[in-house]
């Protein structure tokens, strides 16, 4: 435990401690390991205003033939709280394609598109339609 600690550093308010890692993270680029794979960094992309009868299968065929038909692409609806006059997606999409969506010319006049948070997106709605944190348990 003794070492542990020694490779951490300890910051904060007295009464919160947390453990705040000083050690870099390390990247690797060796082309040459073929017997295990990772997995490359993921990106999440929101887009809205986009019309109403706008289906998933349909912005991800879309941003398929954009970004290839080999690429990582997941993309989910977001239910709103309350009516809107449009709608909105959360992209998912490999780190190295994420600036390809980041293109203004390839959305339609009017649509707008920021990077988004994962966290932003793990809400839950409750029996009275309120949204509530998601919370995983292990």
């Amino acid at each position: 435990m003794t070492q542990e600690i020694s490779s951490m550093e300890v910051s904060g308010n007295p009464t919160k401690m947390e453990i705040k890692r000083i050690n870099p993270i390390s990247r690797v680029c060796n082309t040459s390991v073929l017997r295990i794979k990772a997995v490359e960094r993921r990106k999440y992309f929101h887009v809205w205003r986009l019309l109403t009868h706008t289906s998933v299968e349909n912005l991800t065929d879309y941003v398929r033939e954009i970004l290839g038909a080999d690429s990582y692409i997941k993309v989910d609806k977001i239910n709103h709280k309350t009516v809107r006059g449009y709608s909105s997606f959360r992209i998912c999409v490999s780190d190295h394609n994420y600036e390809k969506l980041c293109d203004p010319s390839i959305w339609p006049k009017d649509a707008e598109f920021t990077f988004c948070e994962l966290e932003q997106f793990n809400a839950v709605p409750n029996c009275c339609g309120r949204q509530l944190d998601l919370v995983l348990s292990g």
